[in-house]
């Protein structure tokens, strides 16, 4: 073989070589990538197939946290409700309290307005016989009065309506109104009732008239009375003797009239 045709086969081997060499290349990476490719859809498969398994998990323990959740709302608010369902009873038991003594303070107020109680004082026209005796056959009075001063209790009523212009006679009507009472009292025993009493008067109030909070008065009156009183009986009159048949100073209750003053408060 001549020098050119070793060349020439040499420059063929050298060229054959070189295309197995890529045609192996270009086949061995294929194989690389379909492995590496079946691996990744392997593991995805594998990922899919454990996901199932782990989503019922999630799920119980979000519907566990869920309901504890909604059970700690709940409480909380029959809690809040429970609060405010006291806190209403509470103000609703103030609110009637506070009702009746309104209504306790605004009855006060109107027997206040038409109730007082005080003293009133009675002059007699004949002196009362409180007692008397026998001194060597002779009526002696021992003790006697001409007035009496007794506990009073009246009703009245005070008129709404005041003088026009600044008052009368210099007085400040705000605090001034006239009115009309009707009173009683008891005898001087304390033991029955037997002097009544009707007349005119003057409340003076501590505050102006319009304030209704404040009914505190003083009452002045002026009027008549009708009364019992004692005297002695005609057979036992003063300084005569005392008639045979009788063994001591006789009395007799007689009604008396006259003019009484009486003093009184609304309170």
């Amino acid at each position: 073989m001549s020098k050119f045709g070793v060349i020439f086969v040499l420059v063929i081997g050298v060229f054959v070589s070189r295309a197995f060499a890529e045609e192996a290349g270009s086949d061995g990476p294929e194989p690389q990538e379909s492995a590496n490719q079946l691996a990744t859809e392997e593991q995805s498969d594998a990922e899919s197939e454990t996901e199932p398994e782990t989503e019922p998990e999630t799920e119980s323990e979000t519907e566990s946290e869920t309901e504890s959740e909604t059970e700690s709302e709940t409480e909380s608010e029959t809690e809040s409700a429970a609060e405010s369902a006291a806190k209403a009873e509470a103000a609703a038991q103030a609110a009637a309290e506070a009702a009746a003594k309104a209504e306790a303070a605004s009855l006060g107020n109107e027997l206040s307005r038409y109730f007082s109680f005080g003293i009133a004082v009675m002059h007699f026209g004949e002196p009362h016989i409180e007692k008397a005796e026998v001194r060597d056959g002779v009526v002696r009075v021992i003790e006697e009065s001409d007035f009496r001063v007794t506990p009073w209790l009246q009703a009245q009523y005070i008129f709404d309506g005041s003088w026009e212009g600044d008052g009368w006679l210099g007085i400040d009507t705000d605090y001034i109104k006239p009115g009309i009472f009707l009173g009683l009292s008891l005898d001087s025993e304390g033991s029955s009732l037997d002097t009544f009493g009707t007349g005119v008067m003057l409340s003076f109030k501590r505050t102006y008239w319009g304030d209704d909070n404040d009914t505190r008065a003083l009452n002045i009156g002026l009027g008549l009375y009708a009364t019992q009183i004692q005297r002695l009986a005609d057979d036992s009159q003063e300084g005569e003797k005392l008639p045979t048949d009788m063994e001591s100073v006789q009395y007799k209750n007689e009604t008396e009239a006259g003019v009484l003053l009486n003093f009184s408060f609304s309170i």
